[in-house]
Formats: C-alpha cells, structure tokens, sequence
C-alpha cells in the first residue's frame, strides 16, 4: 500500500485552500506545489498540448486565488474544487484555440474541414453526421460558415457579427434562415 506524503493529504490541501480564501501568499505557493503536477496533468489529459496545459493551469490558479473565498470544504475536498475551475478553464481554451482556427478557417474560405468540426458536437451519430453535412453544403458558403460557428464552435451572435463587419440583426437573420433551410432538409 502506497502512503499518502503528507504534504498533500486531503484534510491539508482543504486547509491551505481556505487559507488561500484569506489572502495567504504563503499558503498559495504550498497549495501550487503541493498539487500544480496533478492539476498540469489533469490538463494535459483534456487539451491534449503542453503548452495549452501550461496556460490552463495558469489561468485555473489564478482563479482558484481569487475565488478560494468561495471554496467551502464541508460541500467537497479542495482538489476537487481546483479540479472543476482547471476542467472549466480547460474547456476556455480549447473554445478559444477553436475559435483561432475557425477564424483561420473563414479567412481562407474553405469548408474542407466540415466534417471534422461537426464530429466535435455531441450527441450526433454518424449517419445524422453525414446527412447534416449534406444538407449544410446546400447553404450559401457565408451562412453555412455563420451557422457551424455558431452551433459547433460555440460563437455567439455578438461575436459573429463583430468578426464578419455585418450588423447583429443580419447574423441572426441569416443563422434563423439557415436552420430552417437545414431542418426542410434533413427532414426530406
């Protein structure tokens, strides 16, 4: 049986974190030593980039140090907590290095890589995968592009807009057209 070091036993990560909640320099850097190597790993495992790793993991202690206030160790253990803040920052980046590509992507006017960027939405099977991408190719080249952005990139109309110089009311015009023109589609 493999002894827990003491350094990083539950009850003290609880205890560090709370005293992180109250400002304590000293305590954040034990807190980071004490669990930064399975944070970074934990990141690795969902960005699957060290160097998207090392930014998540950065941003992740940088919001565990100004919402450790928040942490309370009667709902939950302390790495538990700093794991859900790594997971949802994790997630931040991944939008955000989605987002680059897609802008990329829309600067180059291509639609080559359709396919792989519907793969990433949940919850829809392969055939239905097909199908979508059928259908969407039967939209004009900028709606389809608004409408996969928006759906499968996560871009907010705000966002679309501003990025395509068109005012809001047009973004959302298109995309409402467009899914109906997707929906008579797919339901043919």
């Amino acid at each position: 049986m493999v002894s827990k070091d003491a350094d990083d036993s539950p009850e003290l990560l609880n205890d560090l974190l709370v005293q992180v909640g109250r400002r304590d320099a000293e305590a954040f850097r034990k807190l980071y030593a004490a669990t930064a190597p399975r944070l970074l790993g934990a990141a690795l495992r969902i960005v699957r980039r060290r160097e998207l790793a090392e930014d998540t993991l950065h941003d992740a202690f940088l919001r565990v140090w100004w919402h450790a206030d928040h942490y309370d160790p009667a709902k939950g253990a302390a790495i538990g907590w700093m794991i859900t803040i790594l997971r949802n920052s994790a997630i931040n980046h991944l939008r955000k290095a989605g987002r680059e590509r897609v802008v990329a992507s829309l600067d180059a006017d291509e639609d080559g890589d359709l396919l792989e960027r519907i793969d990433a939405v949940p919850g829809v099977s392969a055939a239905d995968r097909l199908s979508l991408v059928h259908c969407l190719g039967q939209l004009e080249p900028l709606h389809r592009r608004c409408l996969v952005m928006a759906f499968a990139d996560g871009w907010s109309h705000e966002e679309l807009a501003e990025r395509l110089g068109q005012p809001l009311g047009t973004v959302k015009s298109w995309i409402r057209r467009s899914l109906a023109r997707l929906r008579t589609c797919l339901d043919a």
